[in-house]
């Protein structure tokens, strides 16, 4: 086998760093930019009532995109009953959340997805990390069913 010339080298070595950069990017997890610990919705006796416990933390500044999707349960299984519109935000590492946390100000891209009727429901919330990236692309999802119970309510 004769030995390499230096363009092959050269080649050689630029694949092999580019293989372990597309390598690092591909298995990095979407924890680096953003982890949500807990979604919980609560029970209410109506939609102005519902509160959510929510615990997320924003580690570094990115561009992501949230959608979220609440099923109604009904007789037949569970339905679609609302989906919000693709959002995209600028996620700040120092971000706040409001207190409480309430279903209009975590769906407010959507009224019929937080004014809701006497039911059953699970809410659906997928966060993509750096949604513009197909490097960095990661998508994290988190659920949690709840009930509107009021007064109203023949359930």
């Amino acid at each position: 086998m004769r030995p390499l010339h230096t363009d092959e080298r050269f080649g050689v070595v630029i694949a092999l760093l580019v293989a372990l950069w597309v390598g690092f990017y591909f298995a990095t997890p979407a924890a680096i930019w953003f982890t949500v610990r807990n979604l919980d919705v609560h029970d209410a006796a109506r939609w102005q009532d519902v509160t959510v416990d929510l615990d997320r933390t924003i580690h570094r500044d990115f561009t992501g995109e949230w959608l979220a999707k609440v099923r109604r349960k009904e007789p037949q299984g569970w339905v679609t009953y609302a989906t919000t519109p693709r959002t995209r935000l600028r996620y700040q590492d120092d971000s706040q959340l409001p207190i409480p946390v309430t279903l209009e100000w975590l769906l407010w891209t959507e009224k019929r997805a937080y004014e809701l009727p006497c039911g059953t429901y699970d809410l659906t919330i997928t966060w993509t990390v750096n949604a513009a990236s197909m490097m960095f692309k990661r998508d994290l999802e988190r659920s949690s069913e709840f009930k509107i119970w009021g007064p109203e309510c023949t359930e």
